[in-house]
């Protein structure tokens, strides 16, 4: 019985080195076999215009500004409904559970931690790879000068402005203008640790990709049937001039150096230039028509927008507006609306174009008309009515909403029908 054992076992033991030799010969081939085929590799991707156009397709995707939280959890560029925002138009999306104040001031325990989130679509540096993952491929991909302005031009815009976001909030960060290896130096990610930039060095950058930006980009473009929406030159001048003036203003700018104050006003002026308004369709004489400016009909191509979210009126789509549910009553089905401050109210002129009383700013006239902070809402700009709401102002809604009775309680959830809806607060 052993013998048996023995006589068996031999040929595989003799077998073995064979089987070794014969795995290590083709390692090459064994290695290739355990590709993951369900990659596209870049050079797919790159082959061709339609595949790269489709990689700056997902850069607006993930950085554009939006009102949903849904990829814009690092970055909230619309104003919230929080005390914080209601402070700076730097960053919002903080609640008081985030922030604590002592009598030195607001101190920030709790802001958002731009270096460890793990999911590169709402990582600043996760979207600043993929601009730069872009940036390289088209410039050695084989498309013709035109293609390769119109994408890149848009790459190096949203990574200036992912850079912009930054800056605003912690003055210079580490500038990453090259896709890393992370297998360099065997696994030690050796040169991956790049120091923090100056917050002029990063300004400078920010400025160097919008201007390469604005030479690239067109100033409109041909085929806006498919193509409205995208970036333009505008857009990179606009922001350019935004970077200029916030690097001039005093939160960078303590030595108050004329010199970055004439450098903003110059970049301003040829963004204004370029972008300044001269459609004909909308004047903007009175204030239906100044509303009408920012939500024209759908068939018409807005003259106005420099930069601006595409919304989808499809259910499936997830690019949804949620902006006009949020500032909406509750009892019509709204949000709630969002808080106003007193200073974004006396923003807006009196009813004869002058500053009320109650907004500290000699360089403008005060109005004749007289101004009561309590009713601050008599006599003023026929602007001011198309933008707040308060009690007594008619709300139409184009929804077709009816009151909503409870019978187990035997009241009306929701009382007023859309077309009749008036305004009122209670306390």
């Amino acid at each position: 019985m052993d013998k048996k054992r023995i006589i068996v076992a031999r040929p595989v033991i003799r077998l073995l080195p064979a089987v070794l030799l014969l795995m290590c010969g083709c390692s090459d081939q064994f290695m290739k076999d355990k590709t993951n085929y369900n990659l596209i590799s870049p050079d797919a991707v790159y082959s061709d215009y339609k595949g790269a156009q489709s990689r700056v397709d997902y850069l607006y995707r993930v950085i554009m500004s939006t009102t949903s939280e849904q990829y814009m959890s690092a970055f909230y560029t619309t104003g919230r409904s929080d005390i914080f925002s209601q402070s700076t138009e730097e960053y919002s999306g903080i609640s008081t559970s985030n922030y604590w104040i002592n009598r030195a001031g607001v101190n920030i325990v709790d802001g958002p931690d731009f270096f460890y989130f793990e999911n590169k679509e709402t990582n600043p540096w996760g979207r600043i790879r993929e601009c730069n993952d872009v940036i390289e491929n088209v410039l050695a991909a084989d498309f013709t000068e035109e293609e390769k302005k119109e994408l890149l031009g848009q790459a190096y815009f949203w990574r200036a402005w992912v850079y912009y976001q930054l800056i605003k909030l912690m003055g210079g960060v580490p500038i990453i203008d090259k896709v890393q290896d992370p297998i360099v130096g065997n696994g030690s990610s050796e040169g991956m640790a790049v120091p923090r930039s100056t917050t002029r060095e990063c300004v400078e950058f920010i400025c160097n990709d919008l201007q390469t930006a604005a030479d690239y980009l067109p100033e409109k473009w041909l085929n806006e049937s498919v193509d409205y929406g995208r970036l333009t030159k505008g857009a990179a001048l606009a922001v350019m001039g935004r970077v200029r003036l916030l690097y001039a203003s005093p939160l960078f700018n303590r030595q108050d150096d004329p010199a970055r104050w004439e450098l903003a006003y110059e970049v301003n002026k040829q963004a204004r230039e370029l972008l300044r308004y001269t459609d004909a369709r909308f004047p903007g004489v009175n204030a239906s028509e100044w509303a009408r400016m920012f939500a024209p009909p759908r068939e018409i191509v807005h003259p106005e927008a420099v930069l601006f979210t595409l919304y989808s009126i499809a259910e499936q789509n997830n690019k949804l507006n949620s902006w006009e549910n949020a500032i909406r009553p509750k009892n019509i089905y709204g949000g709630n609306g969002i808080d106003v401050t007193y200073t974004m109210i006396d923003l807006f002129p009196m009813s004869d174009g002058k500053r009320p009383h109650s907004l500290d700013y000699r360089l403008l006239p005060a109005s004749e008309v007289q101004y009561n902070q309590n009713l601050f809402f008599l006599d003023r700009d026929p602007r001011f009515y198309r933008t707040f709401a308060f009690p007594g102002e008619r709300w139409a809604a184009y929804a077709d909403l009816n009151p909503v009775r409870d019978d187990s309680v035997g009241i009306y959830l929701y009382p007023y029908a859309a077309q009749d809806y008036e305004l009122w607060s209670y306390a």
